[in-house]
């Protein structure tokens, strides 16, 4: 189907998002990782294009982007990818929004992710101590998300807030991420979801572990 498009010169960006759906479905179910990843970066990087298309419906193709680099065994890219769009949810929407600790919940598994794999190579290489340092760097990016989180529900509680001093915010602005206009990484339209705080607690709780 890709290679018909591109022989035909169509634009994929013009495509319904019922049908660009259905494709994507089935390269997912293919497993076809490295095909899903270059067809969801083209469609990323002409999202600004896309005006018909609703708020949610962006947030969810750079979701879906993320986890296709991931499985296409680029980390690093669905890392960076993760961060742009956490830290942009975050300056739009705060962190007490859905879709913001949603961002930020894969972006700590990302991180422990790698952390694990950095682990592993250290392990299996004689004590290496570059992916040792990376294994540790990037574990401790893990906990301190989760742990600026439960800080967050825990101020909710106290009636405080401590939504401008946390370091989650604070470590992806040291490594360059800047937000970009709001409207890049979408304002989704749940305003109206509430987020079920003993559930989202227990979650970084368990993750934290």
């Amino acid at each position: 189907i890709l290679t018909i498009c591109k022989d035909q010169q169509i634009n994929l960006a013009q495509v319904q998002l019922t049908e660009l759906n259905e494709l994507i479905a089935l390269l997912g179910e293919q497993g076809d990782w490295e095909t899903l990843e270059s067809l969801l970066t083209s469609l990323w990087n002409t999202r600004e294009a896309q005006r018909t298309w609703p708020a949610e419906a962006l947030l969810n193709l750079g979701q879906r982007l993320v986890c296709a680099r991931y499985l296409a065994g680029h980390p690093v890219k669905a890392i960076r990818l993760c961060e742009d769009i956490s830290y942009n949810l975050r300056r739009a929407h705060g962190i007490s929004h859905p879709a913001t600790l949603e961002a930020f919940q894969i972006l700590s598994q990302l991180y422990t992710s790698a952390g694990q794999s950095f682990q592993k190579n250290a392990s299996g290489n004689g004590g290496d101590k570059s992916s040792a340092a990376l294994a540790a760097d990037y574990l401790k990016k893990a906990v301190i998300i989760e742990e600026d989180i439960l800080r967050w529900f825990v101020s909710e509680e106290a009636g405080t807030n401590d939504d401008e001093d946390d370091t989650a915010a604070a470590i992806l602005a040291e490594h360059g991420i800047k937000p970009d206009s709001p409207a890049d990484e979408s304002s989704p339209d749940d305003e109206s979801k509430t987020v079920d705080r003993s559930a989202e607690v227990k979650t970084h709780l368990h993750l934290l572990k």
